[in-house]
């Protein structure tokens, strides 16, 4: 499943991560499943995985493990 990604999100995105990243993130955000899908709107479940890895893409890898 692929998702468009809310305008507020990608631009969260920019804010939380640095240039090098951003594009990786953004892309993961997108192309993931999420199985939670039903029970959280997709951008709720992004916006926590953005806040939660704080800005560390070795975080956000750990985070969308998890989703």
């Amino acid at each position: 499943m692929s998702y468009t990604l809310h305008p507020g999100i990608v631009k969260e995105a920019q804010r939380v991560f640095g240039p090098q990243d951003i594009d990786y993130v953004l892309a993961k955000l997108a192309s993931t499943t999420l199985p939670m899908d039903e029970c959280a709107p997709p951008p709720r479940v992004h916006l926590a995985v953005i806040w939660l890895s704080k800005g560390e893409r070795q975080r956000f890898d750990l985070r969308e493990e998890l989703y």
